[in-house]
């Protein structure tokens, strides 16, 4: 009963405390209204694929977080109404100037660090003592400012919804067929069903291949996810394109398939699913539409009062999306291309990268049984995997929601496959592969990539189906990644007018007829800034490991498959593998630095590619 009264009691005297104060609450909502409405305006652009439903969305979003800014100068001048507009004006200035000091200016700083943290504290008590000052001049003029604050957040929506639905989108005009481009993160060649996967079955998968063409020494470029990536989209390995490391810009690129195939005609979308493949690293460049927003809300993490929770709560914004929320981007954007249009699609999967984390009845149908918590785990567990995952001790319990991961995938992939199918009266060429591999414990590397180049990293699925392409074809020989660029350019009949490293395998996907090549992959040799680059030269039946900090290591492939006798190859032919990579080396392009900023660390970090600092 004390209780009640004393609720009742507050709850009045909070009442009275707004009627009086009234004109500093009014000023909070429309400046919450205002400046939350037009940052919407700000961020919300075309070819993102986002729809005016989203930005709506964003709006409501940004108005809340902005508010949320506010209320500690909205308690202060509900005691000092005098001085309540001028703090309100300075809470606004000190939240952008912050978020431009913190993400802009000083990005490669950490949050913690001295510059931002000092800087953070001159920018809050001059703002602070800005508005106490200049609180009881703007005082009685706050209704023409309220007043013009809230029309231009009601324009700053309207702008934003025009931006991101009445913007032109070039209708795909090109003779030829639709190309899809899907690429599944992390897949192992060995867990595919039409590679003889006896853990996982991929119907889906298996489906492309059987009507069309499957290779079966298809060898990656790279183990890490931009720099492949990027060899797919351009033909460029790592020693040419200079990309070596995830978040490293890789510039302007004119050999990048999206732009060659926009120039010819084709409207281009790209979906990602990984942070090493958003737009900020120049993955964009030649798409009509490109969706990297892995936010639950449309560009939740553009928006400055959301950027200012992240300067306080490291770890924040995510780094991925899950298959489901990627195919109904996919699925929305379809719906607006016409059934006749030429199209290059590129669809990017990141659900079997770790943490394995695939949702029901995947995660029970490969573990029935409890979580493996008890015993002396033996191996080590990233730090960025969820609580519950840093708890399991038999790595078997891992391996297996690797393979759910992967049966999701290709029920993902089923559903893209189907939808396509539906939609497009043209014909649709579609190749499928992936930027890499993972190491299920093989060589002491427990569910990880990227830092060393052994073949459960570097031998990939890679199938095409389409217009030009034979029916049951398995093709033995070995190919890179990064001839797929030049194949799709000499499928559809488009004259490839860049100098490139990948060769066009369009003749192997017609008669299977072939000849095998040399692969060279590039990737980082340990998880830290500035690591040094490693490099294997890969043929049929041998590789040689080029390690820059270590020894070199040599295996023959045919006598040792699993890689387990490093110098087993002939020393002859060692001599000769060693020359050939230091003679690419000496035509290398100049290696470009990674993003070394905070976020991009605690990104890195997150997904396995950087060890935590302390």
């Amino acid at each position: 009963m004390v209780a009640g009264r004393g609720l009742r009691r507050w709850v009045t005297w909070l009442g009275e405390v707004m009627v009086e104060r009234k004109d500093s609450l009014l000023f909070a909502v429309a400046l919450a209204i205002g400046v939350g409405c037009l940052d919407v305006a700000r961020v919300a652009e075309a070819g993102r694929g986002w729809t005016s439903l989203e930005v709506l969305s964003m709006a409501i979003v940004s108005v809340v977080a902005t508010a949320v800014f506010l209320l500690p100068a909205l308690v202060v001048g509900l005691a000092r109404p005098e001085r309540g507009v001028g703090l309100l004006l300075a809470s606004v200035a000190l939240l952008y100037s912050a978020v431009l000091w913190r993400f802009n200016l000083l990005a490669e700083h950490s949050a913690s660090s001295p510059e931002v943290l000092g800087g953070w504290l001159v920018m809050g008590v001059a703002w602070a003592a800005s508005g106490w000052f200049l609180g009881p001049h703007v005082e009685e003029r706050w209704r023409p400012v309220a007043a013009t604050l809230g029309v231009l957040g009601v324009l700053g929506v309207l702008v934003g919804v025009a931006q991101v639905s009445l913007s032109a989108r070039p209708a795909g005009t090109a003779e030829g067929p639709s190309v899809v481009l899907i690429t599944i993160d992390t897949l192992r060649r060995d867990h595919v069903g039409i590679y003889g996967s006896a853990r996982v079955a991929t119907p889906n998968l298996d489906r492309v291949g059987e009507e069309g063409v499957v290779f079966d020494q298809a060898i990656a470029t790279s183990t890490l996810t931009g720099p492949s990536h990027l060899a797919i989209l351009s033909g460029l390995i790592p020693v040419s394109s200079g990309v070596v490391a995830n978040a490293t810009p890789i510039g302007d690129v004119p050999e990048y398939l999206p732009r060659v195939l926009r120039e010819r005609g084709w409207t281009t979308a790209g979906f990602v699913s990984g942070w090493p493949l958003h737009e900020q690293f120049g993955f964009d460049q030649g798409f009509d539409v490109f969706d990297a927003d892995f936010s639950p809300v449309a560009g939740l993490h553009s928006l400055v009062a959301v950027r200012g929770f992240d300067a306080f709560l490291a770890g924040s914004a995510p780094n991925d999306r899950q298959g489901d929320a990627l195919n109904a981007a996919v699925f929305r954007w379809l719906s607006d291309v016409g059934s006749d249009e030429a199209f290059f699609l590129w669809v990017h999967y990141f659900d079997p990268h770790a943490p394995y984390e695939a949702p029901e009845p995947y995660r029970k149908r490969f573990w029935p049984g409890a979580l493996p918590t008890g015993g002396e785990r033996v191996f080590p567990v990233r730090s960025g995997w969820p609580a519950w995952q840093r708890r399991i001790a038999d790595p078997e319990y891992f391996v297996a929601q690797y393979a759910a991961e992967v049966s999701w995938t290709d029920d993902l992939v089923g559903e893209l496959l189907e939808h396509l199918d539906a939609h497009s009266d043209r014909p649709l060429l579609v190749i499928l592969t992936s930027d890499h591999g993972e190491s299920l414990t093989e060589h002491d590397l427990w569910f990880a990539h990227g830092h060393d180049l052994y073949d459960p990293g570097l031998r990939v699925p890679l199938l095409l189906w389409g217009p030009g392409v034979s029916t049951g074809l398995r093709v033995p020989c070995q190919v890179a990644t990064s001839d797929i660029a030049p194949t799709v350019l000499a499928m559809i009949g488009a004259e490839d007018q860049q100098e490139r490293d990948g060769v066009s395998i369009a003749g192997m996907v017609a008669t299977g007829e072939c000849a095998d090549e040399d692969v060279l992959a590039t990737t980082t040799g340990v998880k830290r800034d500035d690591p040094p680059v490693d490099h294997a030269l890969r043929r049929p039946g041998a590789k040689y490991i080029l390690i820059q900090e270590g020894e070199d290591l040599a295996f023959d492939l045919l006598w040792d498959p699993g890689e387990l006798e490093p110098n087993s190859l002939d020393a002859a032919l060692q001599d000769e593998m060693r020359g050939v990579i230091e003679g690419r080396l000496e035509h290398a392009r100049p290696f470009r630095e990674a993003s070394t900023d905070d976020e991009a660390k605690r990104m890195l970090e997150a997904l396995g590619y950087l060890e935590p600092r302390d």
